[in-house]
């Protein structure tokens, strides 16, 4: 593999592109409207797509996911930016996104 092909450069790529649709969204439905549940899935499998592939065991990666997941949580409660991540997830009934990367890398290593 490239030195220049790792799971950090994927994640800032994804995270940028997230912010552009996420600033978008937000125009389109002002500030009063949440976003749909569905949206967190479909931000959810860009994300991950190849994440088997990646080395998971970067607290780097792992707080990047967390700031991209972020976002969208805070869209679809309309909560407060004060509020922690944790209990984002918690409210939303999510999972953190590093922990279903791993998951879906250890799903792909037994099948």
């Amino acid at each position: 593999m490239r030195e220049k092909h790792n799971f950090t450069a994927h994640l800032s790529a994804i995270k940028n592109k997230i912010l552009l649709l996420y600033q978008g969204l937000r125009e389109v439905t002002g500030p009063s409207w949440g976003l749909n549940k569905n949206i967190d899935y479909l931000v959810e499998k860009v994300i991950l797509h190849g994440a088997a592939a990646w080395d998971l065991t970067s607290q780097y990666d792992n707080r990047l996911l967390s700031s991209i997941q972020r976002m969208i949580l805070l869209s679809i409660s309309g909560a407060y930016n004060t509020i922690p991540t944790a209990a984002l997830q918690v409210i939303e009934g999510l999972v953190s996104l590093h922990i279903k990367a791993k998951h879906e890398a250890t799903l792909v290593r037994v099948s």
